[in-house]
């Protein structure tokens, strides 16, 4: 379905398959992904872009301890994440320019990044069952599209889209859905109201992402600094912080509601553990 029927500058409409049939619209919401043909169509162009920095493969595995998981080191990068029927997803993260060998033999590059990440969720992996396949991906494209324009607008991954390290892809759909949905209220067949909507969610949109995203670009350089190490080592004493720390990265729980003054002690006394040891 693609924004083919315009009134002249304005998007009208789309044209979907097969041939012939149209679809008139007051406004055209592209929800169609990284690769959208709505903003390709529409013309929306980049407004912001930054190279990719990992690529990531994942597979499947029966008999691993259920729960999230998290293991970060320098150039490394390893998470696990309980699914249906007993199975446990494992995902390992590379860098970028490492794509190709890890292509070659991607079984391969997974098992031994989880070997040098978390040899203790190895030796699990080796007592239990790889499930399916390996999948995976090194198009872990960083970008802001234009959000919006004359008839048109979009949300998800369509209109942003980032290294999928910090998992915030769904849930920062949902946010731009709700928030387009929110700035236009009833002012959908006021051309006027709608136009100024359509600039509102666009401001409000990046304002709210922003941060998020440049966040995760950090993470994604796969160069995780000290004390981001003694805060995972912390929150692997507790499930409670573990749930918590994944609910913050996934945009469920606010930071400021994370990192308390008794995760900071936790923290410290990890550490001093640590060295001591």
């Amino acid at each position: 379905m693609t924004p083919s029927v315009s009134a002249g500058p304005r998007a009208a409409g789309v044209r979907p398959a097969p041939p012939g049939a149209v679809e008139r619209a007051t406004l055209v919401v592209g929800a169609d992904g990284m690769r959208s043909t709505v903003a390709a169509k529409a013309g929306a162009p980049l407004v912001v872009e930054d190279p990719t920095s990992t690529c990531a493969y994942y597979s499947y595995w029966s008999g691993l301890r259920p729960g999230f998981r998290l293991y970060d080191a320098p150039g490394h990068w390893v998470g696990t994440v309980p699914t249906n029927d007993g199975a446990t997803l494992v995902a390992g993260y590379f860098p970028q320019e490492q794509f190709r060998s890890v292509r070659g033999d991607a079984l391969g590059a997974l098992l031994t990044n989880v070997e040098k990440t978390a040899p203790e969720l190895r030796e699990e992996m080796a007592g239990g069952a790889r499930l399916e396949r390996v999948y995976g991906t090194g198009d872990q494209r960083n970008f802001f599209r234009q959000a919006a324009g004359p008839g048109w607008a979009l949300v998800g991954d369509a209109a942003h889209h980032k290294d999928s390290i910090t998992a915030r892809g769904i849930t920062d759909g949902f946010y731009q859905a709700q928030l387009l949905a929110d700035c236009i209220g009833d002012g959908l067949h006021d051309p006027g109201r709608l136009s100024a909507a359509l600039d509102t969610y666009t401001e409000q949109r990046m304002e709210a992402l922003t941060p998020e995203y440049r966040a995760t670009l950090k993470t994604a350089r796969l160069n995780p600094p000290a004390h981001h190490l003694d805060l995972l080592r912390a929150i692997a004493t507790s499930g409670e912080l573990t749930d918590r720390y994944f609910s913050t990265l996934s945009g469920v729980c606010p930071i400021d509601e994370f990192v308390t003054p008794e995760l900071l002690d936790l923290m410290e006394e990890t550490d001093m553990k640590g060295t001591k040891g």
